[in-house]
């Protein structure tokens, strides 16, 4: 019994060494790479909820530096300054600074007003106004956010109009309270 045993032991062994060693391999299969997408960019918006008195100091923080050399050149420094000190614009600066503040900055402080007055903001009114910006002339939104000496333009009141649409009704009204769907 020993001897059948050892027998069937070397038989395994040669048959393991001489399928490792003579036996023909089989090729590996080639897996064509697959591409990969490009993640896709969610666009953002910046909400700027803050209440009344922290207004200035939330838009001067957000603004873009081209909006600030924007500002510069229309104004000059030493007016540039006041401002961002607190002093309001005064007759025709309105409209001069009004073009410097981006769609984006402004729509983001519409909302962040909306959100702060309601406790939150519904998910399919910030993309609605994401979508929308990329139609509105730029910077149409600063004329509504800085004022003018007039009514506004008919391009502001549309846009002002159009913000209103991406808007649930209790959000619409809101945003009407604040006066720029006159």
């Amino acid at each position: 019994m020993r001897r059948c045993a050892l027998t069937v032991g070397v038989a395994l062994l040669l048959v393991v060494v001489a399928t490792a060693c003579g036996a023909p391999t089989a090729e590996p299969t080639v897996v064509p790479p697959t591409a990969t997408p490009a993640p896709t960019r969610v666009p953002r918006l910046p909400i700027i909820a803050v209440p009344p008195e922290e207004v200035s100091d939330a838009l001067i923080a957000a603004m873009p530096q081209e909006g600030w050399d924007c500002i510069e050149n229309a104004i000059g420094s030493e007016r540039m300054a006041a401002l961002t000190s607190g002093s309001e614009p005064e007759g025709a600066e309105q409209g001069q600074i009004a073009g410097c503040f981006p769609n984006k900055l402004v729509a983001g402080f519409f909302l962040g007003q909306v959100q702060l007055a309601l406790g939150s903001l519904n998910g399919a009114t910030v993309e609605c106004v994401i979508s929308l910006l990329d139609e509105l002339p730029d910077h149409v939104l600063g004329e509504v956010l800085v004022g003018s000496d007039g009514p506004l333009s008919e391009q502001a009141s549309q846009a002002v109009r159009l913000l209103s649409e991406c808007m649930s009704g209790e959000e619409a009204e809101v945003f009407a309270n604040f006066g720029f769907l006159e």
